[in-house]
């Protein structure tokens, strides 16, 4: 399940919005030893703004999203075109 959490932010002109979540950083997993819940190893926080009409990524984690593919599936074919 993915949690959000969304606060506002004080600025010197005023307050903006904020959320963030966290995403896995990595493909490994720790096990809680308490639960045996699966979580990610070392999650990482992406925070956003809304910045008057526009939202922006920001704190000090900018680095790129992760693209980790699933090796078990299977390529999507395009379907055929009618004739």
């Amino acid at each position: 399940a993915t949690h959000v959490t969304v606060d506002d932010r004080l600025l010197p002109t005023g307050t903006e919005p904020v959320f963030s979540f966290q995403i896995a950083g990595s493909a490994d997993v720790a096990i809680d030893a308490t639960s045996g819940i699966a979580r990610p190893a070392s999650p990482r926080t992406i925070r956003y703004a809304m910045r008057q009409t526009t939202v922006r990524r920001i704190g000090p984690d900018t680095a790129p999203l992760p693209v980790i593919k699933n090796r078990d599936a299977k390529p999507k074919t395009p379907p055929k075109k009618k004739r």
